[in-house]
């Protein structure tokens, strides 16, 4: 949490045996948390700060900036307290968005456990600039716009099944289901009160959806997606959206948005960079070209550029979809 002065982070680790503790002053070998911190200039998409500190269980050498540590064991875990002012390293106005990180060191079980990976770090995001964003993201070449808590792009039947899911991106690549039995259903379930699309393998239910090109593209995808229960037992890698060159299978020669496995979940936003791939035979919620590998669950937007978007523009999408949906 943050207040107008500072930054309070607090860690709990538990312990594999009670009081099973290394302690002295050699990172590594010692039980003890990293943080990392990279502030990013939004204006030009450049990393221009980034630190690295570990606090030891028993304590820590002294921090810069006025950064104060404290720590507790207990006979089952210990804690580690954080306070950082907010302007260390740029907090604050100067980068309202901090790529983040938390790596608790283990030496009884030789673990390194991390909130994120170390080349993909996770986000902190101050609220007022997240608020602030207003619903906006970068748009240079966003080729489809499906979103299904906007009412008026989801055109349905007496049964509540979706026949059209208007292409918000000016590009008026509509998704389209022309057989009644294969209609994704609208507002059966939400995503934290947001509207969302039901897609049901059984069913078969899918989009077709216009080409996006002749000719191979480049192309990164946001999707915000929820899937908790099972899909069936050969039904693998199942779609969300997905394209080939109607001919050759997706994963080859296309674009394979899917969930990995048999991977299931609840809210969160699915992303793929896929260079150099053909775009068409475009499908929502099952295998391209051929009708397979269906998704279960639902689908709440979906944002496709043709091009890859720079780390900075990630990071703004990911901020405009955690906030709208509360992934927080």
């Amino acid at each position: 949490m943050h207040d107008k002065e500072n930054l309070y982070l607090e860690i709990e680790s538990p312990l594999a045996k009670p009081l099973d503790l290394k302690r002295n002053h050699i990172e590594g070998s010692v039980d003890g948390v990293r943080v990392t911190f990279r502030t990013i200039d939004l204006s030009g998409g450049k990393d221009y700060s980034e630190r690295n500190l570990f606090g030891f269980v028993n304590g820590a050498p002294e921090f810069p900036q006025g950064i104060e540590y404290r720590t507790e064991i207990k006979e089952d875990s210990w804690k580690a307290s954080w306070t950082f002012p907010l302007d260390f390293s740029g907090f604050g106005p100067l980068a309202p968005v901090i790529l983040f990180n938390i790596s608790v060191r283990k030496p009884a079980e030789n673990a390194w456990c991390c909130l994120a990976d170390q080349e993909r770090l996770g986000l902190l995001v101050f609220p007022d600039f997240a608020s602030s964003m207003k619903g906006d993201f970068p748009k240079h070449n966003l080729q489809l716009w499906f979103d299904a808590n906007d009412s008026d792009s989801v055109i349905k039947d007496e049964q509540g099944r979706v026949s059209l899911w208007k292409d918000k991106s000016g590009n008026d690549r509509h998704a389209v289901q022309k057989s009644e039995g294969n209609r994704p259903i609208f507002g059966e379930k939400k995503i934290n009160d947001l509207f969302t699309l039901t897609f049901d393998e059984k069913a078969r239910t899918f989009f077709e959806v216009p080409d996006l090109s002749n000719d191979k593209i480049t192309a990164t995808i946001f999707a915000v997606i929820s899937n908790t229960e099972e899909n069936a037992e050969v039904n693998h890698d199942a779609r969300i959206l997905t394209t080939s060159d109607g001919k050759a299978e997706d994963y080859r020669i296309g674009i394979a948005l899917t969930t990995p496995g048999m991977e299931i979940g609840g809210p969160r936003i699915k992303t793929l960079t896929a260079a150099d791939r053909f775009a068409k035979s475009v499908r929502i919620g099952c295998f391209s070209p051929w009708q397979q590998t269906f998704f279960k669950g639902q689908i709440g937007e979906i944002l496709l550029f043709d091009r890859k978007l720079e780390q900075d523009e990630l990071d703004l999408v990911r901020i405009y979809l955690t906030t709208k949906w509360n992934l927080w």
